[in-house]
C-alpha cells in the first residue's frame, strides 16, 4: 500500500447520540455539562437560581414536565438541552450548550430538535427559548433557522424571547 492509499482514506464519522437524561451517570455528566455553561456565560442575565437549579436536578425536568438530553460523540459528553413547563400548552427550552471541542457535527441543531421532539410528545404547543443575542448569537441564529420567532424581551432588553409553534 503506498502513502498516496492512506492519504485517500476518509475519517470516520463520528458516532453521534442523543440520550434522554433520568438519572445516573448519565445525569452527573450532564450536570458537568451545565457548570460549563454557566463559567462560559459568566451566569448572566439568565442564570438567576443557577446553584439551586443544579442541585435540584433532575427536577424539574422530569416526565411529563420536561426533560434532559445530553448529546454523546464517540462516548464523551459534549453537549446538553433541558426542557420545562412554563404552562399547560407551553415549554420552555434552556441550557441549550455544545462543549467548543465538539462544535461543527450540528449537536445543537439536533439537541434542539430532540426537545422540539419531546414537547410535542408532551402535548405542548409553543416551544420557548430566551436568549442573549450579543453573547448567543451562533444560538440565536440557529433558533431562527429552525422556525422559531421573535417574542419580544423578557424582562430587560437584553434577553430575547422566541417562540416555536408546534
Amino acid at each position: 500500500m503506498s502513502a498516496m492509499d492512506g492519504a485517500n482514506k476518509a475519517e470516520p464519522e463520528p458516532q453521534v447520540e442523543i440520550v434522554l437524561v433520568t438519572g445516573g451517570d448519565d445525569l452527573i455528566l450532564l450536570k458537568t455539562l451545565l457548570v460549563e455553561y454557566g463559567e462560559a456565560f459568566d451566569h448572566q442575565l439568565c442564570f438567576d437560581a443557577f446553584e439551586e437549579e443544579l442541585a435540584s436536578l433532575p427536577h424539574p425536568y422530569l416526565g411529563d414536565d420536561g426533560a434532559l438530553f445530553l448529546a454523546k460523540v464517540d462516548g464523551a459528553s459534549a453537549g446538553c438541552v433541558a426542557l420545562k413547563r412554563i404552562s399547560k400548552k407551553k415549554a420552555e427550552m434552556k441550557r441549550l450548550f455544545v462543549r467548543e471541542g465538539f462544535r461543527g457535527h450540528a449537536l445543537g441543531r439536533r439537541l434542539t430538535e430532540a426537545a422540539a421532539d419531546a414537547a410535542r410528545e408532551r402535548g405542548f404547543a409553543i416551544l420557548r427559548v430566551e436568549t442573549v443575542p450579543t453573547t448567543m448569537g451562533v444560538a440565536e441564529a440557529l433558533y431562527r433557522q429552525l422556525g422559531f420567532e421573535a417574542n419580544g424581551k423578557a424582562g430587560n432588553d437584553a434577553i430575547a424571547i422566541y417562540d416555536l409553534a408546534l
